[in-house]
């Protein structure tokens, strides 16, 4: 999943030294789609590849490495913010949705509106890369969850989760 972009591949996977040898095409009706040449060194859990495109004339070849990093996303159930028109989901598979309803001259139209990306955790903020739209003004969002305490709340124990995305105020009770 790339900027909420969902790619389906296959190939093949050999043994290599300490590890594994991929060979992976996406299927090629997308511009962007190519081919993953990755070794993984199951020692370090650290891979390196490189990504060749199908049609070299839409983008060029890339160079990347990959390591395990246990603060990304080791979360294992939906987190789920929400007000009365609008939620935004966080999926453990590292997708993310924001549905939403717009509104037109303060009537709510009656359909119901997807965007979607990909999420990781960064020092306890979200970071999201939508996919292309024309709801959201950025592509990448950061989402810093800030915490509410009413003043007759009964105890330090309650509080409220709240994240602030496009105009809306969507909480987490």
């Amino acid at each position: 999943i790339h900027k909420g972009l969902k790619r389906n591949f296959s190939g093949t996977m050999d043994t290599a030294l300490n590890g594994f040898h991929f060979i992976l095409r996406e299927p090629g009706n997308n511009p962007y789609d190519g081919t993953f040449d990755i070794t993984m060194d199951s020692v370090t859990l650290t891979c390196k590849g490189t990504w060749i495109p199908k049609f070299p004339d839409r983008a060029t070849k890339k160079e990347f490495g990959l390591r395990k990093d246990t603060a990304i996303n080791e979360v294992d159930y939906e987190i789920f913010f929400a007000d009365t028109l609008n939620t935004l989901s966080f999926l453990p598979d590292g997708q993310c949705t924001y549905e939403y309803y717009k509104t037109i001259n303060g009537i709510i139209a009656k359909q119901m509106n997807t965007i979607r990306g990909s999420w990781h955790l960064d020092n306890g903020d979200y970071v999201v890369d939508w996919e292309k739209n024309d709801e959201i003004p950025s592509r990448k969002s950061i989402f810093r969850i800030d915490t509410l305490r009413p003043e007759n709340a009964p105890s330090d124990d309650y509080y409220s989760l709240y994240i602030e995305l496009n105009g809306h105020r969507l909480s987490r009770d």
